[in-house]
């Protein structure tokens, strides 16, 4: 994404912050800080992107917002991650992994498995950051043998409506086929035997 979208998209987020805490919507009050503290990370500005970032923690927490929670609190341990303060980076990762852990989120858990894992190379601890790159790679291989299992039963439920949808219209067809037999076995009892002698 180019400076010049970057600045669009910091105009409209702006925009979308005054008007959802003039309506008094914290869920749009929460995903617009949170959008607000990406955009002014990627223009490089750590103290406004901390700023809302934090915001986006404060009502996400007030509100219960724990999907919001865990995904901003991983976005600030980012941050300080490219600060190369790692004792908060380690905090707020830790605490997103707990929430992800708490809510069942297999792909937030996953993400932040590789986010320790940048984190404990930067600090040159390899031992410890091998140990979250397993993890990283034992849950990305758990969530495609879970898409691969969702994906299997339901092309076996798509199988078996079909095969369920073919032998109903074999039934069908064989219901016509003796009816029609039937009908023609009727008519032909009621045929004379002969045409009459002449």
């Amino acid at each position: 994404m180019s400076l010049k979208q970057h600045k669009r998209a910091l105009e409209c987020f702006l925009e979308c912050f005054r008007l959802f805490t003039q309506l008094g919507d914290n869920y749009g009050l929460t995903a617009a800080a949170g959008n607000l503290g990406d955009v002014y990370g990627r223009l490089e500005d750590f103290a406004k992107s901390l700023e809302f970032l934090n915001k986006a923690v404060q009502i996400a927490r007030e509100n219960n917002y724990k999907e919001f929670l865990c995904e901003n609190l991983a976005n600030i341990g980012t941050h300080y991650l490219n600060l190369k303060d790692f004792p908060h980076a380690q905090t707020y990762y830790e605490n997103a992994l707990d929430i992800a852990k708490e809510i069942a989120n297999k792909k937030t858990e996953s993400d932040i498995y590789e986010q320790l894992t940048g984190l404990y190379t930067a600090r040159e601890d390899y031992k410890t950051a091998m140990a979250y790159y397993k993890k990283f790679v034992q849950s990305k291989d758990r969530m495609i043998n879970e898409t691969k299992n969702l994906q299997s039963i339901e092309l076996q439920e798509r199988y078996d409506a079909e095969k369920r949808t073919r032998e109903i219209d074999t039934l069908k067809q064989n219901n016509k086929i003796q009816t029609i037999t039937s009908n023609a076995f009727i008519a032909d009892a009621r045929l004379p035997t002969s045409l009459g002698s002449s």
